[in-house]
């Protein structure tokens, strides 16, 4: 046998087992961890540039939009109180009042947006406590657990296993970009966010603009709650991907071509059932913030 040969039989091999491997896996323990992270742990450069443009740039913005905002309110005062000075004097101090702490929200902006964004990861740091995930990922690794029946099937057999995983494959590996693109867009909503948190704070001392400020800070806390419910919803996943294909239905003895057959529709449906995971996820978080 030549060398030519037996490199192709081992290429074979080694493909067929990285398919059926990738096939089953799903969400590894590195994704899981990425999307537990913290902004701060996830990308330190960007987290601290987020916090300079808060202060460097929104910052002085925010301060002229409460100038101008405080303004009005004086004005309004002087409208409203029509010559009365007690009654001017009471409005004028609960302005000041109010536009301090407004003041204070918008100064500190960026770290009343970190602590809601700790609050997140505390609450996955618990699930991950409550509902372990190690356990799940031990039954995966299909082409490994497989690894000595694939090696007997032969050229021709690994070949036409080949063929037959590869539309499984392509699913898989487009359900893991699908997840790994909103973990990205995740945490690059947080520091967007993050950056320009003192302007919308600020438009909360104004009447016409203060549902502008809330709007801002409810999808905030909907990105923060969007990730909770897909990192719990992808722990819920990895238990079912173990589900749908069973590598102990297969016997030695057993035709491997038949059996990758036989249960062609569970590999398919782990990776189908992912994406699916991601969409509905995202509907569960809008249905806890009341969307």
């Amino acid at each position: 046998m030549s060398v030519d040969v037996i490199t192709s039989a081992g290429l074979l091999n080694d493909m067929c087992v990285d398919m059926l491997d990738a096939v089953g896996q799903g969400v590894d323990d590195n994704m899981l961890g990425m999307i537990a992270k913290s902004p701060e742990a996830f990308n330190h450069t960007l987290a601290a540039a987020a916090q300079t443009v808060a202060a460097d740039a929104a910052r002085p913005v925010a301060s002229v939009i409460l100038s101008v905002v405080i303004m009005l309110r004086m004005a309004q005062i002087g409208l409203k109180a029509d010559g009365d000075q007690r009654t001017a004097l009471r409005m004028v101090a609960m302005a000041m009042v109010q536009s301090a702490i407004i003041i204070v929200f918008a100064q500190h902006a960026a770290d009343i947006l970190s602590a809601l964004s700790s609050i997140g990861d505390w609450m996955m740091g618990r699930i991950r406590h409550a509902v372990p995930t190690g356990s799940a990922g031990r039954a995966l690794g299909l082409g490994t657990r497989l690894k000595d029946e694939i090696g007997r099937a032969g050229t021709i057999d690994q070949a036409g296993m080949l063929v037959v995983l590869l539309p499984a494959w392509l699913v898989s590996r487009l359900a893991t970009v699908v997840v790994t693109v909103v973990v990205y867009l995740r945490f690059i909503q947080i520091y967007l966010l993050t950056a320009l948190a003192p302007i919308p704070f600020a438009l909360l001392g104004e009447e016409h603009t203060r549902q502008w400020g809330i709007d801002y800070i409810r999808q905030f806390s909907a990105v923060v709650v969007q990730s909770v419910v897909l990192y719990l919803s992808l722990v819920f996943y990895r238990v079912l991907a173990v589900q749908s294909v069973d590598p102990n239905s297969y016997h030695a003895g057993d035709s491997l071509g038949s059996w990758i057959v036989s249960n062609y529709g569970g590999l398919l449906l782990a990776s189908v059932l992912l994406i699916t995971v991601v969409v509905t996820s995202n509907a569960a978080a809008r249905k806890v913030l009341g969307a």
